[in-house]
């Protein structure tokens, strides 16, 4: 894990606090979550109980802990996320969890990613941790907190300090007093390549080399709240800039993004990047570093060289000179792959999963925002996608039913507050761009909205309010919530003709009042029963 300039400017100006621990969740649990290497789905759990190799991150301030354990042929393999409290009682890491679970998911006919086995051993082996913390001047304390602790743990930082060079004492015994030191070696003055706390973040840095390191530490990926959004929240259904404005910050000077309704995440939160930067963590420790799929990632980095030399002025990707530039500085591990092609799929699996659809580009000058027109610009690029990586999410996206009313409120639109999995032709439902390629849902909240499947075979659950849900085409699937065989029969279920459609009315103690339409079947906790033409419940 390189360390950026920008992590080195950020620390000359963040004060080194210690965090505090946050509350309780009443969600919170131990118990590991176990994924299937077939298409199971899963609920991704959340707990505050840190294993014993990874304490430091405890130390270091952070407050929760998931993991995916994978059953790869009857050995569990362990992949996993440290964070900071996400602000959104957990969704935020679950949906990190969510991603990370569909990009390792078995793709039935694909040429690479039909048996994704020495993809999992090889991240298992390297513990490949997801970072999730809330911004970048967090990212940037809790970083230099772990590599300082784990130096200090393995009597490797007095040695930082002598090759570091630095005029002053900085004391090593315990963090604390290396925070207070380090803190004092700043004058406030951000002087290029010529500052102390520079120097001793580079030595830190070399520390990835060593053996006694924690591997999860040096084989990570950070990613941040601020670019992390939730189904059917506030910034996934605006798609972040629809509902913010540049304005001047008194102190910098500097224009940040200020949210005209949604929470304010702080500067530089205008794009869900929760795709590009759970990709890094795949290629990086599972893929470029993996022999079984060398070849996948060597043809990856052919493709992102030759566009870059490619002298055509209709090239599908454009990354400037500077974000070369940057690139080649952060290629310190050739185990890993060039970052290029890192940056480069990553590009091309955002526009695949539309996250950038309401955009006119997207992630370092892509110019495709769509399937189709990847497939007409870079058909190479969509190949790569297609090889690896399923089509549709393969989880059960939890539907923020809060966000969605927020939404439909704040941005004055009429009728039911709804949430759409089809892509609309409404140009106020933007956010249908990403959502199309949802296949389950789930209602979390206690708001009532209206939710509208797709033409895939999906399984919808509603919650405690009383919600109109409507399946499209495919073989669809009603879930009655925390109910058995034998509870199904105090429900009260009324089929009914609305104008000729056909629905289905239940009323469930943990489901509230639902009316249905087009569903093929309902499930409970322990079977199932069909629903006829008529919205009878056999």
């Amino acid at each position: 894990m390189a360390i950026s300039n920008k992590l080195r400017m950020c620390l000359l100006t963040a004060g080194m606090i210690v965090l505090a621990g946050c509350d309780s969740d009443s969600g919170s649990s131990t118990t590991p979550t176990t994924v299937s290497r077939t298409k199971g789905v899963v609920q991704p759990v959340v707990t505050q109980t840190f294993p014993a190799d990874m304490l430091i991150a405890k130390e270091a301030g952070f407050t929760r802990y998931s993991e995916l354990l994978i059953d790869n042929a009857g050995t569990q393999l362990k992949l996993r996320i440290i964070a900071t409290d996400d602000a959104a009682k957990n969704e935020k890491i679950i949906r990190a969890s969510n991603i990370m679970q569909h990009l390792l998911q078995d793709v039935d006919g694909a040429s690479y990613g039909s048996d994704k086995a020495s993809i999992l051993r090889t991240m298992a082996e390297r513990q490949a941790t997801l970072i999730l913390t809330k911004d970048q001047d967090e990212n940037n304390i809790l970083t230099i907190k772990l590599y300082a602790i784990a130096a200090i743990k393995h009597d490797l930082l007095a040695g930082v300090i002598t090759k570091a060079g630095v005029s002053k004492a900085v004391r090593v015994d315990n963090l604390s007093h290396f925070l207070t030191d380090f803190s004092t070696l700043s004058d406030g003055e951000v002087i290029e390549n010529d500052n102390e706390q520079d120097k001793i973040i580079d030595e830190l840095t070399m520390l990835n080399s060593k053996d006694g390191l924690s591997r999860w530490l040096v084989n990570s990926q950070s990613l941040q709240y601020r670019e992390l959004s939730v189904e059917g929240d506030c910034h996934y259904m605006s798609n972040f800039e629809q509902v913010t404005t540049a304005i001047k910050d008194p102190d910098t000077n500097e224009f940040i993004k200020e949210s005209k309704y949604c929470t304010n995440l702080g500067a530089h939160s205008d794009r869900d990047a929760a795709f590009e930067e759970i990709l890094h963590l795949v290629q990086a420790q599972g893929i470029a570093s993996n022999p079984d799929t060398h070849a996948y990632q060597e043809a990856v980095r052919s493709r992102a060289e030759s566009i870059h030399k490619s002298l055509a002025t209709n090239k599908p990707w454009n990354p400037t000179a500077q974000d070369w530039i940057d690139w080649a500085d952060d290629d310190t591990n050739p185990k890993i792959g060039s970052t290029y092609s890192h940056e480069y799929l990553a590009a091309v699996l955002e526009a695949f999963m539309g996250m950038n659809g309401h955009k006119t580009k997207g992630l370092d000058g892509y110019t495709s925002t769509e399937r189709e027109q990847i497939s007409a610009k870079d058909n190479i690029g969509d190949n790569f996608v297609r090889e690896m990586f399923a089509g549709d999410l393969q989880y059960t996206a939890r539907i923020q039913t809060a966000g969605v009313v927020k939404y439909y409120t704040k941005a004055a639109l009429t009728g039911t507050p709804t949430f759409k999995m089809q892509k609309s032709s409404d140009a106020a439902d933007k956010y249908t761009f990403k959502s199309q390629y949802l296949k389950n849902a789930v209602l979390v909240g206690t708001d009532a909205i209206d939710l509208i499947g797709n033409d895939k075979d999906n399984i919808l659950e509603g919650n405690i309010a009383n919600n109109t849900i409507r399946a499209c085409a495919g073989n669809d699937t009603y879930v009655v919530t925390k109910t058995t065989e034998a509870e199904f029969k105090s429900c009260t279920v009324v089929p009914g003709d609305d104008n000729g459609e056909v629905y289905t009315q239940i009323t469930c103690p943990n489901t509230g009042t639902d009316k249905l339409y087009g569903f093929n079947k309902i499930k409970l906790s322990d079977g199932s029963k069909a629903v006829d033409a008529t919205g009878h419940i056999n």
